[in-house]
């Protein structure tokens, strides 16, 4: 059977949730930043507040890691998967699903990283854990580049997961 392009069979819901995910990242800082100025005020501190420093370099790294492993792939996706289609490594009934299990992957490996960095996080501190987080966020990239089949893709969204596990 034939499809037209106006047919509402080939209609695909645009993604959206990554969206959402962010305007949820943004809710929750900005309820951090009134949940510190009624702090300053109840303290009668005023002046400079260091806390806002803090606030300003973690929201940084949640848009740029977010951003990148998240927001900024997908657009991708489509060269990537005509590719691996060239290539002969992905078949034109799984191209979809290479990448759709690839961000799933993401997601997955980000919430079990975040929890267990978190612990190591309150023992020692982050500084160490986001420099790691930058730089395997960076290489998780470059790797995702070079893909040229499944395997690659898969080991690239391990390492984006790991990343944001690591900063945020």
């Amino acid at each position: 059977f034939n499809l037209e392009i106006g047919d509402p069979r080939t209609y695909r819901r645009p993604y959206s949730s990554t969206r959402h995910r962010v305007v949820a990242t943004r809710f929750s800082i900005m309820i951090g930043a009134f949940f510190c100025l009624s702090i300053m005020s109840k303290t009668g501190r005023t002046g400079f507040f260091y806390g806002w420093i803090i606030v300003a370099i973690s929201t940084l790294a949640l848009v740029i890691s977010n951003g990148l492993s998240i927001g900024g792939l997908p657009v991708f996706y489509k060269p990537i998967q005509e590719d691996m289609l060239s290539l002969g490594t992905v078949t034109a009934q799984t191209k979809d699903a290479v990448t759709g299990l690839g961000a799933g992957l993401t997601f997955l490996l980000a919430g079990i990283f975040s929890l267990l960095i978190g612990f190591l996080i309150n023992r020692s501190g982050s500084k160490r854990f986001m420099i790691a987080g930058t730089l395997i966020l960076g290489s998780g990239l470059v790797y995702y580049s070079f893909a040229t089949n499944a395997s690659d893709v898969y080991v690239s969204h391990s390492l984006l997961g790991l990343s944001l596990g690591l900063v945020g």
